[in-house]
């Protein structure tokens, strides 16, 4: 699950990964600053995240009125 301070928990260890959105989007792969295990995007994936984040942004404008 991802939070709203952008980490994510490693895989392998659970350590707390930060990374950024649009770098993640852009393809750039972050790794676990304990164990160096590797996160990322698959291309599969880029179309269903940048859906996700277009409706979430959605509802954020939405509560904000």
């Amino acid at each position: 699950m991802i939070n709203q301070d952008n980490t994510i928990p490693c895989p392998v260890c659970k350590t707390p990964i930060p990374f950024n959105v649009q770098s993640l989007m852009a393809g750039v792969n972050f790794s676990c600053p304990k164990c160096f295990a590797s996160i990322g995007l698959s291309k599969e994936s880029v179309p269903v995240v940048e859906d996700t984040m277009q409706k979430l942004e959605a509802l954020k404008t939405n509560k904000n009125k």
